[in-house]
């Protein structure tokens, strides 16, 4: 059995979680558009501030707890995945702070940055994964969509220019599971399907379907038998979500298709911050479920902070067997909590 912890959504900044949104934007770009912006689309300035305090705002006291969490965890951990929105934008000051978070969870587990040993797949014992979401992309004034300092400040955890990064756990120097991060966020702002949506979709194109057709098939030649999990920032199934069209994954059903004819046996995402409230939303699929994170780390977070263990095991027939586990902050523990419901 293989187990790993799911990360979603820390929005990790270097700017307090106090400041406004026109403050906060001064503060990273010495933006005055951005309050125009918000002027012309009709959002007043409280509005504003309460939208931005949310998304650019880690709570330090919960990155404390998930670290010492992690740490109580390690010996039963076989990795940790953090499925996008690591920072707050993509700029080299919050991408420096996530990496600094995942670095020292590598440092946790004893976990190396991705080596591909010449191949296509890194292999490894211990397991650090991230995939990049719309915030880590998050460029110049109007935080368009489209940065690439990602891969730059993250090169050691994705590299540089990739769209698919393919990680073979191994556990007795058995494969165990292969991880399959992919990157679905806007490559620029015309991509998107709508104009809130360039801050907030996703999309599925050709092209990255094409990298995961490559990925499956040398699984399918070195290691037919071994479970899949597929790790994106954006949830692949719209159907039975209930998020507005712009922050959902346009041409998401192409990936859940591909998902279901390809063996993947567990889909994980962020996004959305759902919800250690209620739990994770896991979706019956042919082939898989779907599981969505909360948010681990953001200081405004209705329906709670959360991560989730995932514990990934074949049965008899080689058919894979998914278990999730909610993990909550306990606001009165200060700590988090495995939640029995």
């Amino acid at each position: 059995m293989a187990s790993l912890l799911i990360v979603g959504d820390m929005h990790l900044s270097n700017v307090p979680r106090s400041l406004s949104i026109v403050d906060y934007v001064d503060a990273v770009a010495g933006s005055e558009e951005l309050r125009s912006l918000y002027k012309t689309l009709g959002k007043h300035e409280q509005s504003a501030r309460c939208n931005l305090d949310a998304a650019s705002s880690h709570d330090p006291k919960l990155v404390e707890a998930l670290l010492h969490y992690i740490q109580q965890e390690a010996s039963s951990l076989d990795g940790v995945v953090f499925v996008g929105d690591l920072a707050t934008t993509g700029s080299v000051e919050d991408l420096s702070c996530a990496r600094d978070v995942v670095s020292s969870v590598a440092e946790i587990l004893s976990a190396q940055g991705v080596c591909f040993d010449g191949g296509m797949i890194s292999y490894r014992n211990k397991l650090v994964a991230v995939v990049p979401g719309n915030h880590d992309r998050y460029r110049g004034k109007f935080l368009l969509p489209g940065g690439e300092e990602f891969e730059i400040v993250c090169e050691e955890w994705w590299p540089h220019k990739a769209r698919v990064v393919t990680n073979l756990l191994l556990k007795d120097s058995l494969p165990a599971v292969a991880v399959i991060c992919a990157d679905f966020t806007l490559r620029s702002p015309w991509k998107a399907k709508s104009f809130p949506g360039i801050w907030g979709q996703g999309r599925v194109l050709e092209e990255d379907l094409q990298d995961l057709r490559v990925a499956v098939r040398l699984l399918d030649q070195q290691f037919p038998s071994t479970p899949r999990v597929l790790c994106v920032h954006f949830p692949v199934a719209n159907d039975g979500i209930d998020c507005h069209d712009s922050l959902k994954l346009v041409d998401g059903d192409e990936l859940r298709d591909w998902a279901v004819s390809n063996n993947i046996a567990l889909i994980v995402a962020g996004h959305l911050h759902r919800s250690s409230g209620s739990g994770p939303i896991v979706l019956a699929q042919d082939g898989g479920v779907l599981v969505c994170t909360a948010t681990a780390t953001q200081f405004y977070a209705p329906n709670g902070n959360g991560v989730h263990f995932v514990d990934i095991q074949s049965d008899d027939g080689g058919q894979a067997v998914i278990t999730v586990r909610d993990v909550r902050w306990d606001e009165d523990e200060q700590e988090y909590c495995v939640y029995e419901a």
